[in-house]
């Protein structure tokens, strides 16, 4: 995915040398976002990610073993809970990437208002 910075460029021309190179560079991003990283496509991955692991958080063993969720929550030790973190995880990042999209679209948008 981008550098964060990459992002604070849409709608700002200066500091690049040529119009012409900034107004590819919008078009790819926006090519970028509306392919590799559709929406439709993050989600089908994201979902299939949680699905998996969800999938090996049945084993008690498996959930005690998992000392990254238990940092989240202390409780995941418990199956039930560790796959409670796991969707709220994925809410959290699908939340995350809606408005990062939304708000390079409304910027890509703006740009080209200009």
């Amino acid at each position: 995915m981008f550098a964060s910075g990459v992002f604070l460029w849409i709608g700002e021309t200066e500091g690049w040398a040529d119009a012409k190179v900034y107004a590819l560079f919008v078009q790819k991003l926006e090519e970028t976002i509306n392919g590799a990283l559709a929406r439709d496509r993050f989600v089908a991955q994201l979902e299939k990610t949680k699905t998996e692991l969800q999938g090996r958080l049945m084993v008690p063993a498996i959930c005690a073993a998992m000392t990254e969720l238990q940092k989240i929550n202390a409780g995941a030790a418990d199956c039930a809970i560790a796959r409670s973190v796991i969707e709220a995880r994925a809410s959290t990042i699908l939340a995350a990437y809606d408005a990062r999209r939304t708000y390079l679209l409304m910027q890509i948008a703006a740009y080209r208002a200009k």
